[in-house]
């Protein structure tokens, strides 16, 4: 008698070795039925450490499918539902297309096959599916708890874990050094992350993988922005809301449950604040902005003195730098001229060409003069910015008007939330939405907050200028370094017939920026300080 020919499906959710041992009772109950039944086996597919709530990452489950439809084999064992499906909807469309392929699927435990009653099989797997989703709000239960408990990463670089304790981790001193030169070498050597990845690369100094795994910018990235390292253990920094689609909603750091753990500290916290100063400065590798209506992104760049902080007025396209050589005399010179005429020059009518030598003169100039006039720019500020506060808040916004605005928008994400729960919107829908509401109630609430502490506002910004002043003072003997010029700078725009603009940061907290239209750059025209004006 010719034997039926099956593939055999095991999977387990953990690679814990009580899993490994259950992979190993799934293969053996295979090979005792395939026996007593004149079965041959096709392939039997394994997935290890694989949860059964969706199709993502079951690689060997997807393949099977993909199989079944060559007519390699006829009929698919399983030990039980669960380790098929934890999902209704797709355990139904499942086993209904291997049906069209004339592939069945046999449940030993259950001893049910998929061309029996189709509404038994969704019953058990409807069960199946209520006892992931119990797991899971009793796993979120227990997380919570000891998250308040102050329960630490199981894996971070630069400490070493205390087998069966969750609640305390100790240094390790020879990668706790390798994180302090991190922090020094991107805050005092004014590397970026990759550099920084690319030089541990080659001094092959080990992650904390080891072996194959490499160093790369996320993985730098992760650890200047960990908080562990000032000792301070974060958790809930986000949560499941739907299980079944693996939907995970981030958290506001207010939000976060934070333990303070003083003995893990690696660095302080002057120079944890200053790394993350500098990566929020550079946090937009692709700095978006607007083009014709249409959102797009331009590289950061920290090579040159100007680097990303020459704009054009007409694009907001970023100025590029080029070396020409007057080949008579092999004089050389440096301009910086609008990027998007590198596409072709009919895209940016926009033809001026900054001399490098000349803008980095009147780039000082302007400092020197900005802080030799610093307390007539002051008493100016302090006349006017109060005013202007309160005359935007009381023309531009209605204070009463932005909170009931907010309330809506705060019920308006919720009922998004559950109609995405209830299977009336999909993911990439929610997420749009989402991400709309999100930022205009962060607009609202930033808005309300500033008109509720104007006064306050006005004495923080007025700090920011005089630390602004003696930034310049500090570097008054090196003024042409990127990093400097973009803590004082947010851009200077460059209009066609010359014109530049300097927009200076006062709080950048708040986005206030004092626009000071200076020297025509091509022209060398003398300075001159207009009128204030503020862009909060």
């Amino acid at each position: 008698m010719k034997k039926t020919i099956v593939a055999c499906y095991c999977r387990v959710s953990t690679k814990k070795e009580e899993q490994v041992l259950s992979l190993e009772n799934q293969r053996k109950t295979f090979e005792e039925y395939v026996e007593k039944n004149n079965m041959e086996i096709y392939k039997v597919y394994v997935d290890n450490g694989v949860s059964a709530k969706s199709m993502k990452k079951r690689d060997s489950f997807n393949q099977m499918i993909r199989d079944a439809k060559t007519g390699n084999f006829s009929k698919i064992l399983v030990k039980d539902i669960s380790r098929f499906a934890r999902n209704t909807k797709d355990f139904l469309e499942i086993i209904r297309d291997l049906k069209k392929n004339g592939v069945e699927v046999y449940f030993i435990n259950a001893n049910l096959d998929t061309y029996e009653n189709e509404m038994l099989l969704t019953l058990f797997a409807s069960i199946a599916q209520e006892e992931s989703i119990n797991l899971s709000k009793r796993v979120k239960f227990a997380k919570e708890l000891s998250a308040k408990e102050g329960r630490v990463p199981s894996y971070v670089y630069g400490y070493d874990r205390i087998p069966g304790d969750k609640y305390h981790l100790n240094i390790n001193e020879q990668e706790a050094r390798i994180v302090q030169r991190i922090f020094k070498m991107y805050t005092d050597e004014q590397l970026s992350s990759g550099k920084i990845a690319k030089c541990l690369n080659e001094e092959l100094v080990p992650t904390k993988r080891g072996g194959a795994y490499r160093w790369s910018q996320t993985v730098v990235s992760n650890i200047l922005k960990n908080p562990i390292y000032i000792g301070q253990v974060c958790n809930k920094k986000s949560e499941v809301v739907d299980f079944l689609n693996d939907i995970r909603k981030k958290y506001d750091e207010s939000a976060w449950i934070k333990i303070s753990r003083p003995e893990l500290r690696i660095v302080s916290d002057e120079v944890f604040l200053k790394a993350n100063e500098i990566r929020k400065s550079r946090s937009n590798c692709f700095q978006q902005f607007e083009d014709d209506g249409i959102t797009k992104k331009r590289r950061i760049s920290v090579k040159y003195p100007l680097s990303n902080l020459l704009v054009c007025a007409n694009d907001n396209y970023s100025f590029r730098r080029r070396t020409y050589v007057y080949e008579p005399t092999g004089y050389e010179y440096t301009s910086w001229f609008c990027s998007k005429r590198d596409y072709g020059v009919q895209e940016c009518d926009n033809k001026v060409k900054v001399n490098e030598k000349d803008m980095q003169q009147v780039i000082v100039t302007f400092l020197f003069e900005l802080f030799k006039n610093k307390e007539h720019l002051l008493k100016r500020f302090r006349d006017k910015l109060s005013k202007k506060l309160e005359e935007q808040y009381k023309n531009e916004y209605n204070i009463d008007s932005l909170q009931t605005e907010a309330k809506q928008l705060k019920s308006k994400r919720d009922k998004l939330y559950n109609l995405f729960l209830d299977e009336e919107m999909n993911q990439a829908d929610l997420k749009e939405r989402i991400l709309i509401l999100e930022k205009r109630l962060e607009e609202i609430e930033k808005n309300i907050a500033i008109y509720q502490n104007k006064d306050q506002v006005c004495v923080d910004t007025e700090k920011c200028l005089k630390q602004m002043f003696q930034n310049i003072e500090d570097n008054l003997g090196n003024l042409m370094d990127n990093a400097f010029l973009k803590s004082i700078f947010e851009k200077f725009l460059v209009y066609p017939d010359g014109k530049i603009v300097a927009y200076i940061k006062i709080n950048k907290d708040l986005g206030n920026t004092l626009e000071l239209p200076f020297a025509e750059v091509i022209d060398k025209s003398d300075l001159y300080l207009p009128k204030y004006t503020s862009h909060i």
